[in-house]
């Protein structure tokens, strides 16, 4: 009896064998078979992950609360509330760069783990985190600090081309395709990281191919970035009308956002690389074949 009720707590109820019809078909029944049987594993994927970002997650805490008490105290002095927040904004961009920096390999551990969770393979929370951290620590830290720099070069460029255009058109132009540049440096991370801890390449090649593929697919590198902002966006909408709107939100992260992230954007890296990674075989194999004609002398 304890031996079936024990079999029935590790593996579910009974189930009939799996066959060949109850595979997945394509990426969508793929990605639903796999999510439906990693939530729990995910769960402590991220609460391992919040623990590693916490630097990050309280500097950034702590300049919110920071920030709003002084927009606050703005508004009730009838001061300009974007001239109160600007310097503090900026001191925590600046601050923002050596947390960015130690939370790469933490991103890089992550993205590992939840490549192989949307692959619907096993992995090992623990070991294959802390290796895929070990493996890739110089490049993912590179990463994010240079992502941390151009978050705080933007603000600063933004700050001041947005005070130029009132006098001149030009510089309003700028700031538009500043915002255009930075947006695919930032939407470029979405296959830079699963590059990283996918393929054996250098830091620049990582840099190149995720700025070309960024570029070159921007249709479905905006939208997957926008359905992996949507939660916040609309957790952000709902606590301005909701009491405990921001607390849901923070939960929301703290227990499960981080990682189902990673599980969405590598649910479509792979089948990226694997569409980019099949052209090529097929190419290779294409040269690699024999013309009859040039058997003929």
């Amino acid at each position: 009896m304890f031996k079936n009720l024990f079999q029935k707590l590790y593996v579910g109820k009974n189930k009939d064998d799996l066959t060949v019809e109850d595979m997945p078909t394509n990426r969508f029944s793929l990605f639903g078979a796999a999510l439906g049987v990693r939530l729990w594993p995910m769960v402590k994927m991220n609460l391992l992950f919040v623990f590693f970002i916490s630097p990050l997650l309280f500097w950034t805490a702590y300049n919110v609360i920071v920030i709003m008490n002084v927009g606050l105290a703005a508004l009730e002095a009838g001061e300009d509330l974007t001239n109160a927040i600007a310097q503090y904004v900026t001191v925590y961009l600046m601050g923002m760069i050596p947390c960015m920096a130690l939370a790469g390999p933490p991103v890089a551990g992550l993205t590992y783990v939840t490549r192989n969770f949307a692959r619907d393979e096993h992995a090992w929370l623990w070991s294959d985190f802390k290796d895929a951290m070990k493996a890739n620590w110089k490049q993912s830290s590179a990463m994010m600090t240079l992502l941390g720099v151009v978050l705080l070069l933007f603000w600063m460029a933004d700050s001041f081309y947005g005070a130029m255009a009132e006098s001149s058109m030009i510089f309003g132009v700028l700031q538009y395709l500043m915002i255009v540049l930075v947006a695919i440096v930032l939407m470029s991370a979405i296959y830079t990281f699963p590059m990283m801890v996918t393929f054996d390449m250098k830091f620049g090649e990582i840099l190149r191919t995720g700025m070309f593929m960024t570029v070159a697919r921007l249709h479905f590198s905006v939208l997957f970035a926008a359905l992996a902002l949507l939660p916040f966006f609309l957790l952000l909408v709902l606590s301005a009308y909701w009491a405990f709107g921001l607390m849901v939100l923070v939960l929301y992260y703290l227990v499960w956002g981080f990682a189902f992230n990673g599980f969405l954007l590598n649910s479509y890296t792979n089948a990226t690389f694997d569409r980019f990674t099949e052209k090529e075989e097929q190419e290779r194999k294409a040269k690699e074949e024999v013309n009859p004609e040039d058997l003929i002398d």
